[in-house]
């Protein structure tokens, strides 16, 4: 008998014991936590480093690759260079700034990532802007335009039936009833003409067969 345990619902703690080549070796571990069915709110994550070692040197790396793939994977700042951060980026720049052991690194990699973060608010309120200006210079107008035509026609359309059409000009129509022996007459005369149709259909399709068979 087979008892399977599925042990990654209680997890409360991540251990990074090495670094990794790639962010996605990283995400790929934090996936594992961080995702739907956990029962635990909140959790926590530990990156081990040693300073002035080559943990510097591949936290660096991490950042470098993380900076590019989220570029190219997100639409925050869509030009040709890559030069925007996330969240991520950040992450890995601080674990690199600790893994120096000098603290003049130390803070300037902080001021790196203020600075970063600064960046990319600035780009997200001007961009912001440029969508604004543009919605009130030709959005909003072509929207106006267009509402203002359609309310009109509305209007017209209103008038219109309000003036050519009223109650009191319907005549009042009167239905016949058909009796049930005129509806035996008339089921009669559709079965005859019916039969014909079928008779006929039989006809021309002897003659297309035995056209086929001189053919």
């Amino acid at each position: 008998m087979t008892c399977t345990i599925y042990i990654l619902a209680p997890l409360i703690a991540l251990h990074h014991l090495d670094i990794g080549w790639k962010p996605s070796d990283l995400e790929q571990r934090e996936g594992r936590i961080i995702r739907q069915g956990n029962h635990n709110k909140k959790v926590h994550i530990f990156r081990y480093v040693t300073e002035s070692t080559f943990d510097s040197y591949m936290w660096q790396l991490i950042e470098n690759k993380q900076k590019f793939i989220s570029q190219i994977m997100t639409s925050k700042a869509p030009v040709r260079s890559c030069e925007d951060v996330d969240e991520a980026a950040l992450s890995y720049a601080e674990v690199k700034a600790l893994a120096t052991g000098n603290p003049a690194v130390k803070e300037k990699m902080a001021l790196d990532v203020d600075v970063a973060k600064l960046k990319l608010l600035k780009a997200n309120h001007m961009n912001n802007q440029y969508r604004l200006e543009d919605d009130i210079a030709r959005n909003f107008p072509q929207q106006i335009a267009k509402l203002t035509e359609i309310i009109a026609s509305y209007k017209a359309d209103k008038g219109s039936t309000v003036d050519r059409i009223s109650v009191e000009e319907f005549p009042n129509y009167t239905i016949p009833v058909i009796s049930l022996k005129n509806q035996k007459k008339m089921v009669a005369v559709l079965e005859k003409i019916d039969a014909k149709i079928r008779t006929n259909n039989k006809i021309n399709d002897y003659l297309s067969y035995q056209s086929s068979m001189a053919a």
